[in-house]
């Protein structure tokens, strides 16, 4: 295909390019973007439009092995290049779900012979997606997955997810979590407020959310800081510090730190600062910053 596209507004974040540009297009490849007087290949005017590159969609259910009735790879591949995608993340949802990896060939062979668009799936991260064992994923990830999620079934058992983290980390997979706690959400309909209440509808709290992502991201961090050494009661410490808005020198004397939030931990107020500062091996300004913090919002009362 020969094209020169004219006055589009070329939006090209790798590039760093926004700007009313002219783009030819030679053979069914870029050779230019830049301003350009060319009268041997068709034109389109793009005024007032955005050209840019093809869009990837992370997120599709292409149905394909299973439900071919409602989607195909084939025909999933086509309207993402209708739609201007080029390329889409293949969720693990099928029947049977892409927990193994012959399913996982499977659906890059048929995408390589039937989509227009490149598909790259999603492995699932248990068996089945019902959350009870782990699903094969090295063998997953050799047959060509790019991540792992059981989709909209969230991985309620703390301690699996914790093993799925690991293993992604092996792979520098990512790791796609749905994060919701069913035992919250079980029977809900709608967000719980004012309006779940008007209705008469039983409603779905943001905690059901928020308890997850928590988990969640307790558990990427747990085994993030200790693949990189990093003591876990610095980490615990500093989400005391979040929790009440203090400060901590962490990078003075990090060993040091701990040591003072394993004191805070059992303090009787009867220590004194320079005490604490000789057990924690800091310095007397390091911890007389911290107790200041603590005594202004009444968490401590140091003697």
């Amino acid at each position: 295909m020969d094209l020169l596209i004219k006055n589009g507004r070329v939006v090209d974040p790798a590039r760093r390019i926004d700007a009313v540009v002219d783009v030819v297009i030679r053979g069914g490849k870029i050779t230019s973007i830049g301003k350009a007087n060319v009268a041997d290949i068709p034109h389109f005017d793009a005024t007032g439009l955005i050209v840019a590159p093809g869009f990837f969609d992370i997120h599709v259910h292409l149905r394909e092995p299973g439900t071919e009735e409602a989607e195909t790879i084939a025909t999933g591949g086509a309207a993402a290049v209708a739609g201007g995608f080029v390329a889409v993340a293949a969720m693990p949802n099928t029947k049977p779900p892409n927990d193994n990896p012959s399913i996982t060939s499977y659906i890059i062979s048929e995408a390589k012979r039937s989509s227009p668009a490149l598909v790259f799936p999603i492995g699932a991260v248990t068996r089945e997606q019902k959350g009870e064992t782990l699903a094969e994923i090295g063998e997953m990830v050799e047959a060509g997955i790019v991540g792992i999620s059981d989709d909209g079934k969230p991985v309620m058992d703390g301690r699996l997810f914790r093993r799925a983290l690991e293993y992604a980390q092996l792979f520098n997979l990512p790791v796609i979590q749905h994060c919701e706690d069913l035992n919250l959400s079980k029977g809900g309909v709608m967000h719980e407020g004012v309006y779940s209440t008007r209705l008469g509808l039983k409603g779905i709290p943001s905690s059901a959310e928020d308890t997850m992502v928590s988990r969640d991201l307790i558990l990427a961090m747990i085994d993030t800081l200790e693949s990189n050494r990093i003591p876990l009661n610095i980490y615990q410490g500093e989400v005391f510090c979040s929790r009440y808005g203090l400060h901590v020198d962490w990078y003075e004397n990090p060993e040091g730190n701990k040591a003072l939030f394993d004191i805070m931990d059992r303090i009787d107020g009867t220590m004194s600062i320079a005490e604490i500062a000789r057990a924690c091996g800091v310095s007397f300004d390091a911890v007389k910053r911290v107790v200041d913090q603590l005594r202004e919002r009444g968490l401590a009362d140091y003697v």
